[in-house]
């Protein structure tokens, strides 16, 4: 006797009549619905307010669509390098896993894609339509579905979060920071810690290869280091962009720039020391009776910047004379 075969569940269902391509190519309706096969199965989700939405499985041309502006992830750190993994998979496997997209009146685009912007850039760079499941919502229930299906992944960063719910306030989708803390189930300490990462400039996270190399913990950090003095600004964005053109790597950037390195203005004490992210000693400059400086290095990750720091200083002192050709000496 045969054995009973298990039914697949709706999404299953529905996602399964959708083929891979280039191995099958269909045709479209003029209302995009799937043809040459059974029409595209749909499936009804209640929200907690009792709302109901209908999803739709479809195949859409990648050049029709667009990502929706209030979409978490900073779109233009999104590039062929950090594509490639997902691009390899898609080609093996298929896109498994569908963006979710609404209708848009537009004269160039069809639909928004509310989540899933990599899937959406990999099928786009690969040449190839993407599996979406189509849903008529609101900013509201976008924001909603997008938390939702974001909520157990790393590749969020929690600058790229502050930046949308900073957007989120500015284009009023929210009245409140109290009603955005509340309709997404977060505190209201929380949510002022990611806000204030929206301090830190754009120009500092370019110089860390991306928001993805700046946890919130570092984030909130750099906010307190660049407030320190009037021109830590200035000088921060200065030391990560020349790191950065030194072939540095992100974590010792960072590193760097959380570490005290920008000096305040008054005159140094007999003795300075800089901290590590966790606490600890990383160097300390120290002045001499004979009022000569002197720099120990305690943390082993930066021995290998020594030489850098060396040409730093050495440019520093250069710039001064240069500009101060009276002085004929720097203390």
């Amino acid at each position: 006797m045969d054995k009973v075969k298990k039914s697949k569940t709706a999404i299953g269902r529905f996602l399964e009549q959708i083929p891979d391509y280039p191995t099958e190519k269909i045709q479209y309706k003029s209302d995009n619905i799937l043809t040459g096969k059974k029409q595209a199965e749909s499936l009804v989700f209640e929200l907690p307010s009792g709302k109901r939405v209908r999803f739709v499985a479809k195949l859409l041309d990648t050049k029709k669509c667009r990502v929706w502006s209030g979409n978490l992830r900073l779109q233009d750190f999104i590039n062929e390098e950090n594509l490639k993994d997902l691009k390899n998979s898609i080609k093996l496997q298929g896109q498994v896993v569908p963006v979710l997209v609404r209708p848009i009146k537009d004269s160039s685009f069809t639909h928004e894609i509310i989540y899933g912007s990599r899937r959406f850039a990999a099928c786009k760079s690969l040449g190839m339509e993407i599996k979406a499941l189509e849903a008529d919502i609101n900013n509201d229930d976008a924001i909603m579905f997008m938390e939702a299906e974001n909520a157990g992944r790393k590749s969020i960063s929690a600058y790229e979060t502050a930046l949308a719910y900073k957007q989120w306030l500015d284009a009023g989708m929210y009245k409140s920071q109290k009603e955005l803390s509340e309709k997404l189930g977060i505190t209201r300490e929380w949510l002022n810690k990611i806000l204030s990462l929206n301090k830190i400039p754009r120009k500092i996270i370019e110089s860390l290869s991306g928001p993805l190399n700046l946890s919130l913990k570092d984030g909130c950090r750099l906010v307190k280091t660049l407030s320190e003095s009037d021109d830590a600004v200035e000088k921060t964005i200065k030391i990560a962009e020349n790191r950065k053109k030194e072939g540095v790597p992100p974590e010792l950037i960072l590193k760097e720039i959380l570490g005290n390195s920008v000096l305040p203005k008054n005159k140094l004490d007999s003795e300075h020391v800089i901290k590590n992210p966790r606490g600890k000693e990383a160097c300390r400059i120290t002045r001499t009776s004979n009022k000569k400086l002197k720099l120990t290095v305690k943390d082993k990750s930066l021995e290998g910047m020594v030489d850098v720091l060396i040409k730093d200083i050495e440019g520093l002192i250069q710039g001064y004379l240069s500009e101060n050709p009276g002085k004929k000496e720097v203390s």
